[in-house]
């Protein structure tokens, strides 16, 4: 027994699979990073200023794509939240992480900065 194909189907790409999925992917996430990157030279300013150069930032990348997405909230939400806390104490460092974690889980399903 052959498997056969209708004469109209359409053929997707393997990125239109991961839509279909309902998942993101590190793949958007990490396309969305180097788009706001190059987008935003006061995004790229203030991570420089923080120091976060483009080598560091690949390598958290990199980590992030072996590790997965938890790495990658744990990894990018503690400077983030450690600033909020400096800056605004326990609540402030509360939103910053929530607002951390929503803004990566949103990268990282939506295509935004590409």
């Amino acid at each position: 027994m052959e498997l056969v194909l209708p004469n109209n189907y359409v053929e997707i790409e393997e990125e239109e699979m991961m839509y279909l999925d309902g998942g993101g992917s590190f793949s958007i996430f990490k396309r969305n990073i180097q788009g706001a990157w190059k987008r935003f030279s006061n995004f790229s300013r203030a991570l420089k200023m923080g120091g976060w150069n483009w080598g560091y930032l690949g390598t958290m990348l990199s980590h992030a794509a072996r590790y997965g997405f938890s790495w990658a909230v744990v990894n990018f939400t503690y400077p983030v939240t450690k600033m909020g806390i400096i800056i605004g104490g326990v609540i402030g460092g509360l939103i910053a992480a929530a607002g951390c974690y929503i803004g990566i889980k949103y990268l990282y399903n939506n295509r935004v900065f590409y």
